[in-house]
């Protein structure tokens, strides 16, 4: 039972990190379909304003640090959004 609980844990982890991703993504593309949508309107790309992003996310994936022969330090992991184990 507890195995089962640990697998439904790490799945819901996955989905709310898959749900972020999405989310992140649809504003991205709805920002870009705006964009797009002005040109189309006659507008000219050079005359359109920069758009940067405006939230910056740190996700450490320690898995891949450790394939890579990388050590992250504590003082980082403290800084990060999230921590892929």
């Amino acid at each position: 039972m507890a195995l089962h609980r640990k697998f439904e844990s790490i799945s819901l982890q996955q989905r709310v990190r898959e749900l972020s991703v999405a989310e992140r993504r649809t504003k991205a593309a709805a920002a870009a379909h705006a964009f797009i949508d002005r040109i189309l309107r006659g507008a000219s790309p050079a005359d359109l304003p920069v758009q940067n992003p405006t939230k910056f996310s740190l996700i450490i994936n320690l898995k891949t640090a450790k394939t890579l022969g990388l050590t992250v330090p504590r003082s980082m992991l403290d800084l990060a959004d999230e921590v892929i184990e």
